[in-house]
């Protein structure tokens, strides 16, 4: 079996989700593999739809521009269809954004991968991920993935504190360490990012991931 070059995250599953993990954790320092047993550009069934959050989301990471230029035509207004009536409510322009849009997958996932190899991460297609590596302690330590024709081990990197913290402060989901193993499903930005603390844990722990430090807990209010 070959043994590939460590990482900090590896991220299976490069669709919009996966792509959009991948690119902010890139911007914030980390070492990302992007794998997916697909293809690049591949079309995907899906609503289309982006709501006002994802849209913004896709503005404040700068690839929102690539959506628009591309021909993806802008949402005005909605409709609530009721069994006596038409609602019609206009977009109104807040944040920076004037419309909504519903780009196809092929688009959206495309432009988010291309930015998250811009931003420095390796993304791999044809790509299909085996099994977990996990240590003695239940944290996950790398991945076997089928890969060109062999099975490989792609190892992660041991912690680094300055990435973890830039990772917290990027996404929606923190961790107290680098060394994560991600799953990338649903909307735009949405992605459930497993980990274990390094050190001591503290009470809420279990619960709420990188709430406390190696050999300090720490204690988070809310």
């Amino acid at each position: 079996m070959d043994v590939a070059v460590k990482v900090d995250v590896v991220i299976v599953g490069a669709r919009c989700a996966g792509a959009a993990t991948a690119l902010l954790l890139a911007r914030a320092g980390a070492r990302v593999l992007l794998i997916d047993r697909g293809a690049y550009g591949a079309d995907a069934l899906s609503t289309h739809a982006l709501m006002r959050g994802a849209v913004l989301a896709l503005h404040r990471w700068g690839v929102l521009p690539a959506i628009v230029s591309a021909g993806t035509p802008p949402v005005q207004a909605t409709t609530f269809s009721y069994s006596q009536h038409d609602l019609t409510v206009p977009i109104e322009a807040r944040f920076g954004v004037s419309a909504l849009y519903a780009p196809r997958r092929a688009l959206l996932d495309r432009i988010l991968v291309d930015a998250a190899t811009d931003a420095g991460a390796e993304v791999s297609y044809d790509v299909r991920l085996d099994d977990l590596i996990v240590d003695d302690r239940g944290r996950v330590r790398g991945i076997i993935a089928a890969w060109g024709g062999a099975r490989r081990h792609i190892g992660l990197l041991a912690p680094k504190a300055a990435t973890a913290t830039a990772v917290a402060a990027t996404t929606t989901s923190t961790a107290s360490s680098a060394t994560v193993s991600v799953g990338a499903v649903g909307a735009v930005g949405a992605a459930t990012v497993r980990a274990r603390c390094t050190g001591r844990r503290c009470r809420r722990c279990r619960r709420s991931t990188g709430c406390c430090r190696p050999g300090k807990p720490r204690r988070r209010s809310g």
